[in-house]
């Protein structure tokens, strides 16, 4: 039997195309890899912090996740009387507020915006409607802030809660619902809150006044 018989296609190619092809696949690996770096770790944009030239998100990195189950909890949660305490306490201190960069623009993290939102709608419940255009716009903001989570998790139906005409519909108990560890964020604004200059904290009280976390 021929000898060439053995020879592989690969083998009978000019040593230069080979040597071509070789690079070629290098650098098309080298290309791959320095894009995959950029998509890992993105520059560091910088801001000014003046109006409208800030991070659209609060420069804390990627929150870790925890399992949550929801329950009622009306011990510390209540709609009204002393109960309710636990609605007040559960903000950060600076009225929730946040200072980032040489400007030290104030910002606030919509979660304790949703929160307030939530805090406000419960004292129309208890204590009745205060006139202001606050509850509506809260009722809107609240209703995007869901949207805008989109939480897929399931829950059983059709052994919760009678509501009119015999429909009945879950409770969303029992439900396991991974979640963003929110105390990341509040220990992460406790701690900035301890660096506070006395300017800060009176241009917080300027920036909003009579709110009550």
């Amino acid at each position: 039997m021929k000898s060439s018989l053995w020879t592989t296609p690969l083998a009978r190619l000019p040593a230069r195309m080979l040597i071509v092809a070789f690079a070629l696949s290098v650098g098309v690996n080298i290309v791959a890899l320095f894009i995959q770096i950029g998509i890992s770790f993105p520059p560091v944009k910088s801001y000014t912090h003046l109006p409208h030239d800030h991070p659209r998100e609060l420069p804390l990195g990627r929150l870790s996740t925890v399992n949550m189950d929801f329950h009622d909890d009306v011990e510390h949660y209540s709609l009204n009387g002393t109960q309710s305490m636990g609605w007040d306490s559960m903000f950060p201190q600076g009225n929730a507020v946040i200072y980032l960069g040489e400007a030290s623009g104030p910002y606030q993290v919509s979660m304790w915006q949703q929160l307030q939102c939530l805090n406000h709608l419960r004292n129309i419940i208890a204590y009745g409607d205060d006139g202001s255009e606050r509850t509506e716009h809260c009722f809107h903001y609240l209703r995007k802030a869901l949207l805008c989570a989109a939480d897929t998790t399931l829950e059983e139906v059709g052994t919760g809660t009678v509501l009119e005409g015999e429909r009945e519909t879950g409770t969303g108990e029992q439900a396991t619902h991974t979640c963003k560890d929110w105390t990341q964020v509040y220990g992460w604004q406790t701690k900035q809150y301890m660096k506070w200059t006395a300017e800060m904290q009176q241009g917080v009280k300027q920036a909003s006044p009579g709110q009550n976390y």
